[in-house]
């Protein structure tokens, strides 16, 4: 064959090749959140009462922003009244990673070097409204696609008062000005979970599938070492890593303690989740993912017809929300033998293939190995949460289903 038609065939090949694939999301300017379920659950303790704190956490997005904001208050799950605090100053900078060590975190800024975009006091609110920073859209302030950030805080109480905290690690301080100032080092701190309620609202242009992640803690981001639960930074959770691992952006409504019931409940705790990260109906979605949790099982006690009843009441309260996106159930990690059965009846179920499931993902079988009760050690922090390496198998199992 001439050289000219080899190219020729080859062109076309390619041509073909590219009208197979899947088509790309269509490029969109879109305002997301970046947080997780709120404070308030049953992993993350409050602070001590203090008139006095600041602290550091790392943002990591899997798109680069055009500009972002934060908003804050002094409020839970419970959405029980809690004092106003004051914001004392904010500020942001790159994160200085460590080259070696567990985590590679150190909770420094880079060079020492950060940008004040809040110096005034400014009022925090503990009646269920919000405070909302000025948008941030400087060049170096702004964030970029997988550069880690680190966003610092300093606050007061006018009485003692203890802190609600949630998912996510933070390093913190017992006064308002260590954590806002770029020259001290993380190391003088202490690692707590993110104090107060925020969600980090950033706009961005992209072609990144949007994803609602809805389950528990585990799906939240809890986990730690091989033995331990610690806060860990909320882009090492498994669907934050599997994210960024597959272009997509996610919107996570996942939070400690909850079950498929609480999810489906029509109480001022469930509202707290489904409204506190913004309108949902304003945000395209492109699929869902609801991974039921072992609370729902071991404590909690539900049968398969409950979860079912349970995952229509959610189902329905998305369509409220105009999310009718393809739906993706994921399967409940091992918890013992107590009401095992259940957990595998439920399993069956979807294995059975509902009309609403799109796929199922496979997370038991990806962590429990040959055990028929339990998470494979190297797996877990505490037989319940995945450990960091079980966070990196959970994504790997996710990008295999939702490549």
């Amino acid at each position: 064959m001439p050289l000219a038609d080899n190219v020729a065939a080859g062109f076309l090949r390619v041509a073909e090749e590219i009208n197979t694939r899947a088509p790309q999301p269509p490029l969109r300017t879109l305002t997301l959140p970046y947080s997780n379920g709120g404070p308030g659950g049953s992993v993350a303790n409050d602070i001590a009462s203090a008139t006095a704190g600041s602290y550091r956490f790392v943002v990591k997005l899997p798109v680069t922003a055009n500009r972002w904001r934060i908003r804050i208050r002094n409020r839970n799950l419970a959405w029980d009244s809690r004092p106003n605090a004051t914001l004392k100053a904010l500020i942001v900078g790159l994160h200085d990673r460590a080259l070696t060590g567990t985590g590679a975190e150190t909770g420094s800024f880079a060079n020492n070097a950060a940008t004040t975009i809040v110096n005034t006091d400014q009022t925090i609110p503990g009646d269920g409204s919000w405070y909302t920073s000025p948008w941030v859209d400087t060049p170096g302030d702004v964030f970029e696609k997988n550069v880690e950030y680190l966003v610092g805080i300093g606050y007061t109480f006018a009485s003692s008062a203890a802190v609600r905290t949630s998912c996510g690690r933070a390093w913190h301080w017992t006064d308002s000005t260590s954590a806002t100032n770029p020259a001290i080092a993380g190391s003088g701190a202490t690692a707590r979970f993110i104090p107060f309620d925020w969600v980090i609202e950033y706009e961005t242009t992209t072609r990144n599938k949007i994803t609602l992640v809805i389950g528990d803690s585990i799906s939240e981001g809890i986990t730690g070492g091989p033995s331990a639960l610690e806060p860990t930074s909320l882009h090492l959770a498994p669907f934050n890593q599997w994210a960024a691992r597959t272009n997509r952006c996610i919107v996570n409504l996942s939070i400690a303690g909850i079950t498929l019931m609480g999810m489906a409940a029509t109480t001022s705790s469930s509202a707290f989740i489904f409204e506190r990260q913004g309108d949902l109906s304003t945000i395209p979605f492109d699929e869902v993912i609801i991974s039921g949790g072992s609370n729902d099982i071991f404590p909690g006690g539900r049968s398969v017809a409950n979860l079912q009843t349970d995952i229509d009441t959610i189902r329905s309260k998305l369509a409220g929300y105009g999310i009718n996106a393809p739906v993706y159930m994921a399967t409940i990690l091992a918890r013992g033998t107590t009401s095992n059965s259940v957990r595998l009846n439920y399993h069956d179920w979807l294995a059975s293939r509902p009309p609403f499931v799109s796929d199922i993902i496979d997370f038991d079988g990806a962590l429990r190995g040959i055990s028929a009760t339990a998470i494979m050690p190297q797996y877990t922090s505490d037989s319940i949460h995945p450990s960091r390496m079980g966070c990196a198998v959970m994504a790997d199992k996710l990008a295999t289903v939702l490549p």
